[in-house]
């Protein structure tokens, strides 16, 4: 995951927890750092100590994604008012990346791959 990647309010992994992204900076021109939160804890720390949160089912039905579609070769998810679907192939090795927007299929492996596409081409957040 390359840093300049995230945004604010991303969802991040550290330590197997997730975490909001809420804030990034680079002091004095060193390396890059983040402030992270969750309900618990909120603390800042090297950027290179956080790891993306991979999507998976549970992820997709927490950003408003609704199941429509079930066989033994294709999971679907739909969002419901936006015209963008997720398949889930189990003839690729159970692949997350299957993102199609208006006909389109775009490589997305993580969640915060997931908010930003939402957040660009809909100017909202996922959630």
């Amino acid at each position: 995951m390359k840093i300049t990647e995230l945004k604010i309010r991303n969802f991040v992994k550290y330590k197997n927890e997730v975490y909001t992204l809420t804030e990034l900076f680079q002091p004095g021109g060193s390396g890059y750092f983040v402030k992270i939160k969750n309900q618990h804890k909120s603390f800042c720390l090297p950027a290179n100590k956080i790891k993306p949160v991979k999507l998976n089912e549970s992820w997709l039905q927490q950003l408003g994604f609704v199941k429509t579609y079930q066989s033994e070769q294709i999971i679907r998810y739909e969002s419901p008012g936006e015209l963008m679907k997720f398949d889930i192939d189990f003839h690729d090795a159970h692949c997350m990346g299957g993102l199609k927007i208006y006909g389109n299929t775009v490589n997305c492996t993580y969640v915060h791959q997931l908010q930003n596409i939402f957040a660009f081409l809909f100017g909202k957040e996922a959630v």
